[in-house]
């Protein structure tokens, strides 16, 4: 059974795009990219989810619930995630 943990749309001190504003698709891009920099083994894709002033976009890290290791790592991730945006995602954010 695959299952999901959800890592936000930004780096945890960093200050995102409201719902509904364009720009935070781009910010979650750059951070999924910054994660994926990170943690090259995991699996992470980008959730949209439903809020009363529209959607949001949030990456996610999949891992199969019945693989301890991949659990593990997961859970890991969860607690390793990045503060701040890195120069690259800076970069991307700047185009």
């Amino acid at each position: 059974m695959i299952d999901r943990l959800f890592l936000g749309p930004t780096p945890s001190h960093e200050t995102g795009a409201q719902v509904g504003d364009p720009r935070s698709k781009k910010e979650c891009i750059a951070y999924l990219n910054q994660l994926k920099r990170l943690f090259p083994e995991a699996k992470f894709e980008i959730a949209w989810e439903r809020h009363d002033f529209g959607l949001y976009p949030e990456v996610i890290v999949t891992y199969d619930y019945y693989n301890e290791s991949e659990a593990k790592r997961a859970f890991e991730i969860e607690e390793s995630i990045p503060e701040f945006w890195d120069d690259l995602a800076k970069e991307d954010l700047r185009k």
